[in-house]
């Protein structure tokens, strides 16, 4: 089955923290512009079912993965009903992961971040359009001015430190401050012009980081302590620290030639607030249930924390406050992934049924989202969507025959015999046949996840193409 995602992932900058900018469609509002996929079909959440389902794909990861552990919890509602391990937490000593196994979460710290900045901004230490460079004196960027929401949405063109490669692991043992992650950067040319593009950027979280120690007056660690740790009862929520004992916590492991091994040593004083947090899964999806109830800010800046950014040409970046915002089967998903030396994690919201699963594993390049749908959708009952077949009219099919060019495909679209087929040139050599889910969305017999949204420009006459899978969204200009 060919996915086309993956012959475009070059261009997505993380696949599992945000997908790339979208356009909008010519001459419609940006608040106007979520997507419509197919409709959401019936779901049942029998829990009577649930062990067995995720126990299979615990055990799958283990043995097709090759993840030395893995801990996966799944709340409903209120409550995390379910939880439990997998595989080692530690292969040397032979320590089995579970419900209490400590992990490294990588970027979903993010969301912990940019909350504690909707903190400030509530009680007014902190405005959202403030320029960094007047809490941050060290912060120089030639002149630019750089908005503290830009920071948080990765559009301010802050070249991110985790892009300068090998001379950046050259120092992954050392400690260092903010100040002196932003040096590393300084003298590298901005991504972009600020808030005219869209870049993921560790940096910017770092500086937010130090945005909440500068005007809050705490270290990042203090105010998650403070607000989480103990403010919600959340004990395995904290910043990593490698030289202090922490009960349960996993060791980290890399994919070797022959199987794991102990994962490449980085200070967390690097991934500071853009990604040093540890946890157990259980408390992130406890986390996750008071941020969207407003137990650690209101309502309203969760809102804002989840609303997409839109750049000044109409795009939307998918990407709020320190969360993705995407869709799988027609549900809306909050989301947020992360990798870090030895962890892959994922954690994911979806409000119209009130479902949170997290997957937290013990080994780097693990698809820690892959395992977080796959969990998702068996707990759902999620069904294909083969029974929506909606009819096409002549007009309608003659105006979407064409061809469609992506940054790394074409995509040909053709009628045979009054049905509409896709191919991708160069790769499909038997052309699929396009299954109408409404509103010219397309989806696949095949592929229940992939769906084909035509666009029209101004003049009327169709324009773009953007498929959309697994929340991920990629456009294609016709031609």
């Amino acid at each position: 089955m060919l996915d086309l995602l993956l012959l475009a992932l070059a261009i997505i900058p993380n696949q599992d923290e945000a997908p790339a900018p979208v356009p909008a469609t010519a001459g419609v509002k940006a608040e106007r512009l979520p997507p419509t996929p197919w409709p959401v079909l019936a779901f049942e959440a029998d829990q009577t079912d649930w062990d067995g389902l995720i126990d299979r794909i615990g055990q799958g990861a283990l043995d097709d993965l090759d993840v030395p552990g893995l801990t996966i919890a799944v709340s409903l509602g209120d409550d995390v009903v379910f939880e439990r391990g997998y595989g080692f937490a530690n292969l040397e000593h032979e320590v089995p992961a579970g419900p209490e196994t400590i992990y490294r979460i990588g970027s979903v710290t993010k969301q912990f971040t940019a909350a504690a900045i909707m903190g400030l901004v509530e009680e007014g230490e902190l405005a959202l359009e403030d320029d960094a460079r007047d809490h941050l004196p060290w912060f120089d960027t030639d002149g630019r001015r750089v908005s503290v929401r830009q920071l948080l949405t990765h559009t301010s063109g802050v070249p991110s430190y985790t892009d300068l490669g090998l001379e950046w692991m050259a120092k992954l043992h050392q400690d260092v401050t903010p100040e002196e992650i932003f040096g590393w950067v300084s003298e590298v040319p901005f991504d972009f012009e600020p808030g005219t593009d869209w870049h993921y950027s560790n940096t910017g979280y770092i500086l937010l980081g130090a945005l909440i120690k500068e005007v809050g007056r705490r270290s990042p660690r203090t105010q998650l302590r403070r607000t989480v740790t103990k403010g919600l009862g959340l004990a395995s929520i904290d910043y990593d620290n490698y030289r202090e004992v922490i009960p349960h916590r996993a060791a980290g492991y890399d994919p070797g030639l022959r199987g794991p091994i102990n994962a490449q040593f980085i200070s967390m004083t690097q991934p500071g607030a853009a990604g040093a947090i540890i946890a157990t899964a259980g408390d992130l999806l406890r986390w996750q249930r008071a941020l969207v109830s407003g137990q650690v800010i209101s309502q309203h800046s969760y809102a804002q924390m989840t609303a997409p950014a839109f750049l000044p040409d109409g795009r939307s970046t998918g990407y709020g406050f320190g969360l993705s915002v995407g869709r799988l089967n027609g549900l809306r998903r909050i989301s947020h992934g992360g990798g870090i030396m030895g962890f892959s994690s994922a954690l994911a919201w979806y409000p119209e049924v009130e479902l949170g699963v997290c997957v937290l594993t013990n080994r780097s390049g693990v698809d820690a989202t892959g395992i977080e749908r796959s969990v998702t959708r068996n707990v759902l009952g999620m069904l294909r969507p083969l029974d929506i077949d909606l009819p096409v009219d002549a007009d309608q099919r003659a105006a979407l025959v064409g061809r469609y060019a992506f940054l790394s495909f074409e995509l040909e679209v053709s009628e045979v015999d009054g049905e509409l087929l896709r191919t991708v040139v160069g790769s499909d050599t038997v052309p699929r046949r396009l299954v109408h889910r409404g509103d010219l969305a397309f989806g696949l017999d095949e592929d229940p996840d992939l769906l084909i949204r035509f666009q029209a420009g101004p003049d009327g006459r169709i324009a773009t193409a953007v498929v959309e899978e697994d929340g991920n969204e990629l456009v294609g200009v016709r031609r």
